[in-house]
């Protein structure tokens, strides 16, 4: 069942096919922050656990690499800023759950095992790190093998483990109580709905809130989750909350310095992405909206600032894997952008330090190649960034160029692409010849019969542009095969396409291919 959820997710990450029109935030020139490259995780990883073991140090252990699950660990400091070997797992493991113990020690629970063939690669065990002699000691037996689940730290220093997925590939809703100070697991009661890729928050009243998730239909099929339950340590016992506004699952929740919980994005290629957060108010029991970020997007991760704001960065939608960032000002409630990641990911881990600096670790692109860089957020500063644009599609890919007329008409080419905000986007336009390589460059081949080995395509720009003006969302335009006043001549093309904001920051060039016949 891991072994499936892990290809399908990958394979959803490699398709460029139609987007979920994003309902977006309003568009805000400067980004705060700033990234740096760190040393990268040896091998990378994704679905791996990443847990602070003092203000300064993150342990980064299991989780999914090139070759399979893996069980070794690894420490980051971010004095040094370099990562460290640290005790391998005694399990390797994938999908599991990690939280840190008062004192530092960090408890790694349950998971997938793709190399176990019983009880259907999913695990029950638990093992626990500790500092101080560098080493993994077992931990005790939860009583139902499971992934994708949560745990999360009690007041009184035991953990929750919550909900996840079995071994049969449904949902659970049963949780677990480990206690530290008799090595043992005790059951904690049943939620009111099975449920997995939720969120579990401690709350300043003691209390855990579950929100959303994944829930099996009867018909095989997977719903996203709208409910949310409250569990109550002193009574052992799980009751029913407020739901959120909207349906929810791969998203994140955040504590905020006031004791609200921060809810931010979700969903599946298949339901949609979320842009839309929510914070819930423990002393009201109620949701109230926290704004939209500008991109949709799961799979991403969010953390704590020193200062009491939250970063949300990277992840997935239907562009793919993501880079940007937003920052969300618990005073003000309002969303603002932050410098944006060097690489695109999704699934990857977020950790802030005391002193500020935030660590990203591993995840995967948008092929699905799992990431082993790191990068490290430093807060302030100011750049500046444009809008995101995506699903440029030519269609249909073959064309019969207009004798006259403008670039843009209501007859011609039909052009579909989507963009975070509106704007202005400029178009160009590159024809692609067969050439001949000649050291690193591609030269024209001058009609000469050109080796395999030595054939290349050039790309050459077609003078003249043109212009759309956008509005945020999906957008569609006609484009005739004129570029300069003039008719292009048959052959295959690249449009190119060039998003600007209202205040004229530029985003990345989108491309799309088409052809031109007699």
């Amino acid at each position: 069942m891991i072994r499936s959820q892990l290809r399908a997710r990958l394979a959803v990450v490699a398709l460029l096919a139609a987007l979920v029109a994003p309902a977006l935030a309003p568009a805000e020139s400067m980004a705060l922050g700033s990234w740096s490259g760190a040393p990268g995780l040896r091998g990378g990883r994704e679905f791996h656990s990443a847990n602070l073991i003092s203000g300064t140090r993150l342990l980064v252990a299991g989780g999914l690499r090139a070759g399979g699950p893996t069980a070794t660990s690894q420490i980051f400091d971010s004095q040094t800023r370099r990562f460290s070997a640290a005790a391998s797992l005694s399990t390797a493991r994938v999908a599991h759950a990690g939280v840190t113990l008062y004192g530092g020690k960090v408890l790694v629970a349950g998971g997938g095992n793709l190399s176990v063939t019983s009880p259907a690669e999913y695990l029950s065990s638990a093992e626990l790190y500790d500092p101080a002699s560098n080493s993994w000691r077992a931990a005790g037996e939860m009583t139902t093998p499971r992934a994708n689940h949560t745990a999360t730290l009690l007041a009184d220093g035991r953990i929750l483990v919550a909900g996840g997925l079995n071994s049969v590939g449904r949902g659970i809703a049963g949780a677990e109580i480990y206690s530290p100070a008799t090595n043992s697991w005790s059951p904690a009661g049943a939620m009111r709905e099975a449920r997995y890729h939720h969120t579990a928050t401690i709350l300043p009243n003691r209390k855990v809130l579950v929100t959303g998730g994944h829930q099996l239909t009867g018909d095989g099929s997977t719903v996203a989750l709208s409910s949310a339950e409250l569990y109550d340590p002193a009574s052992n016992s799980w009751a029913k909350a407020p739901r959120m506004r909207v349906p929810r699952d791969n998203h994140t929740a955040t504590s905020l310095p006031d004791g609200r919980v921060l809810v931010v994005g979700g969903g599946t290629r298949t339901a949609g992405f979320e842009a839309g957060a929510e914070t819930y108010d423990a002393a009201a029991n109620s949701w109230s909206s926290a704004g939209r970020l500008k991109e949709p997007r799961a799979f991403h991760a969010t953390t704590l600032l020193p200062a009491g704001d939250v970063l949300a960065v990277g992840g997935l939608n239907d562009c793919g894997a993501l880079s940007s960032a937003q920052i969300f000002s618990a005073s003000s409630g309002r969303w603002r952008p932050a410098r944006s990641l060097r690489t695109p990911r999704g699934q990857l881990r977020a950790t802030a330090f005391r002193d500020g600096q935030v660590i990203v670790t591993g995840g995967a692109t948008i092929t699905g190649s799992i990431i082993s860089s790191s990068e490290l957020f430093l807060p302030g500063g100011a750049d500046r960034t444009g809008p995101q644009l995506c699903g440029l599609r030519v269609s249909p890919l073959r064309l019969r160029a207009a004798l006259s007329g403008p670039s843009i008409a209501r007859r011609g080419l039909p052009v579909a692409y989507r963009v975070s905000e509106p704007g202005l986007v400029s178009f160009t336009v590159r024809r692609l010849t067969g050439g001949r390589l000649r050291g690193r460059r591609c030269v024209a081949s001058r009609g000469a019969k050109v080796p395999r080995n030595r054939r290349c395509t050039r790309s050459i720009r077609v003078r003249g542009s043109f212009r759309h003006r956008s509005r945020s969302g999906r957008n569609r335009l006609n484009f005739t095969g004129r570029v300069g006043g003039k008719t292009l001549s048959p052959g295959v093309y690249q449009l190119l396409a060039e998003p600007r904001d209202r205040r004229r920051n530029a985003g990345a060039v989108v491309d799309g291919s088409f052809r031109i016949v007699p």
